[in-house]
Protein backbone atom coordinates (compact mmCIF):
# COMPACT_ATOMS: atom_id res chain seq x y z
CA UNK A 1 0.00 0.00 0.00
CA UNK A 2 1.67 3.32 -1.14
CA UNK A 3 1.09 7.23 1.14
CA UNK A 4 1.25 9.91 -1.03
CA UNK A 5 1.81 12.69 1.22
CA UNK A 6 2.80 15.41 -1.13
CA UNK A 7 -0.30 17.27 -3.29
CA UNK A 8 0.14 16.39 -7.23
CA UNK A 9 -0.74 19.39 -9.60
CA UNK A 10 -3.47 17.09 -10.95
CA UNK A 11 -5.76 16.08 -8.07
CA UNK A 12 -6.73 13.45 -10.59
CA UNK A 13 -3.73 11.93 -11.13
CA UNK A 14 -2.42 9.36 -8.91
CA UNK A 15 1.64 9.10 -9.24
CA UNK A 16 1.86 6.12 -8.32
CA UNK A 17 0.28 4.42 -10.83
CA UNK A 18 1.95 6.38 -13.70
CA UNK A 19 5.56 6.94 -11.90
CA UNK A 20 7.68 3.60 -12.06
CA UNK A 21 11.04 3.45 -11.45
CA UNK A 22 13.63 1.04 -9.86
CA UNK A 23 15.03 0.48 -6.28
CA UNK A 24 17.62 -1.35 -5.52
CA UNK A 25 18.34 -2.38 -1.40
CA UNK A 26 18.78 -5.29 0.59
CA UNK A 27 15.53 -6.31 2.86
CA UNK A 28 15.39 -8.33 5.98
CA UNK A 29 12.82 -10.09 7.60
CA UNK A 30 12.59 -11.31 11.40
CA UNK A 31 9.32 -12.46 13.39
CA UNK A 32 8.30 -14.09 16.36
CA UNK A 33 5.07 -16.16 16.90
CA UNK A 34 3.16 -17.77 19.42
CA UNK A 35 0.35 -20.75 19.27
CA UNK A 36 -1.76 -20.59 22.83
CA UNK A 37 -2.43 -24.17 23.71
CA UNK A 38 -5.43 -23.90 25.85
CA UNK A 39 -7.21 -21.57 22.89
CA UNK A 40 -7.04 -21.47 19.20
CA UNK A 41 -5.03 -18.53 18.91
CA UNK A 42 -1.71 -17.78 17.12
CA UNK A 43 -0.19 -14.06 17.73
CA UNK A 44 2.92 -13.20 15.65
CA UNK A 45 4.67 -9.61 14.90
CA UNK A 46 6.72 -9.26 12.00
CA UNK A 47 9.58 -6.49 11.18
CA UNK A 48 11.30 -6.07 7.83
CA UNK A 49 14.01 -3.52 7.97
CA UNK A 50 14.82 -2.33 4.24
CA UNK A 51 18.30 -0.43 2.90
CA UNK A 52 17.65 0.94 -0.39
CA UNK A 53 20.98 2.42 -2.20
CA UNK A 54 19.18 3.74 -5.95
CA UNK A 55 16.63 5.99 -6.54
CA UNK A 56 15.70 6.30 -2.60
CA UNK A 57 18.82 5.90 -0.14
CA UNK A 58 17.70 5.66 2.95
CA UNK A 59 17.41 2.85 5.88
CA UNK A 60 13.67 2.04 7.03
CA UNK A 61 13.68 0.18 10.22
CA UNK A 62 9.77 1.08 11.51
CA UNK A 63 8.14 -1.79 9.08
CA UNK A 64 5.85 -3.38 11.25
CA UNK A 65 3.14 -5.77 10.85
CA UNK A 66 0.86 -7.66 13.66
CA UNK A 67 -1.27 -10.67 13.29
CA UNK A 68 -3.63 -12.72 15.23
CA UNK A 69 -5.06 -15.84 13.87
CA UNK A 70 -7.61 -19.02 14.05
CA UNK A 71 -4.88 -21.63 14.99
CA UNK A 72 -6.56 -25.50 13.62
CA UNK A 73 -4.60 -27.86 15.37
CA UNK A 74 -4.79 -31.84 14.05
CA UNK A 75 -5.18 -34.86 16.76
CA UNK A 76 -2.68 -36.73 17.42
Amino acid sequence: MSVILEKSKNRYRKPYYYDNYVQVGVDGILGLEHTFSEIPLNLSVDWKPELNFINDPDLYVINLSFSARFALKSKD
